[in-house]
């Protein structure tokens, strides 16, 4: 089983090759040569997997689960898992065990152990845990979403030019330019909302200003009508002052007569 398996991933490793030859390089391959590449690759693991080959059964489901280039189809992916879980096969049994978890949600007390046991055999690096483990930090399954954790993992399986990590890390570099946009978006809005409170402040010093303003001119204003009615006041108590003054010398001057 382990030569075969050196030997599946030494023609994965081929056919990788040969379509960096095609196309002159991932970075100029086109869609359809991208998709007919691997188109290729799995109908020569497809055959691999009829003949009861576990390993090219796992790699069948995972591109169906994937849908890398081929239709993804999760009950096909499933199946290709069964078949090679039967046989005892590891990889395929936690292939299985991580789709049912994303489709029921993650449980510590029923998926703990599973996934310790998951993050061990990464950290010996056991390339199908890697990816799995790269992939559920990817995806926030079961562990906290963390795009710098799936980067590492995928980075050191990237050099043998699997596809379906890849594939993987295709998805994984969308994921990470789509959070760059969201975080950028929400910044531009934390700063326009800034904006607003600082702009919003200053019309209310304004508004404040031009209160205390109106306040102080209406506070004049009552002080000067005060002061005018006082001096009205003191100016008729005055000429009453000097009326009564005259008739007193009047009077006087006629007790006198």
């Amino acid at each position: 089983m382990k030569s075969m398996e050196v030997l599946n991933r030494g023609i994965t490793m081929l056919i990788f090759c040969l379509g960096l030859a095609l196309t002159g390089g991932i970075s100029i391959a086109n869609a359809s040569q991208t998709d007919q590449l691997s188109s290729n690759l799995f109908n020569f693991q497809l055959k691999l997997a009829k003949n009861g080959n576990v390993q090219s059964q796992t790699k069948v489901g995972e591109m169906l689960e994937a849908g890398n280039g081929i239709g993804k189809d999760l009950k096909q992916a499933r199946h290709w898992y069964q078949l090679a879980a039967k046989s005892g096969y590891k990889p395929a049994r936690d292939r299985l065990k991580f789709l049912d978890i994303k489709a029921r949600g993650y449980n510590q007390a029923k998926d703990g152990d599973w996934l310790k046991s998951i993050k061990t055999q990464a950290a010996g690096q056991d390339r199908d845990s890697m990816l799995l483990l790269a992939q559920m930090y990817r995806q926030g399954i079961g562990v906290n979403k963390d795009f710098g954790a799936a980067k590492q993992l995928l980075n050191v399986l990237s050099i043998s030019g699997n596809m379906i990590i890849d594939f993987e890390n295709t998805q994984l570099n969308a994921n990470i330019l789509a959070d760059k946009k969201h975080q950028q978006a929400l910044e531009a809005q934390r700063a326009a909302q800034a904006q607003q409170r600082i702009e919003a402040e200053q019309q209310q010093k304004i508004q404040a200003a031009a209160k205390a303003k109106a306040n102080a001119a209406t506070k004049q204003e009552t002080e000067a009508e005060k002061r005018k009615r006082y001096e009205a006041a003191m100016k008729k108590l005055k000429e009453q002052q000097q009326l009564l003054e005259q008739q007193q010398k009047w009077a006087e001057g006629q007790k006198q007569q």
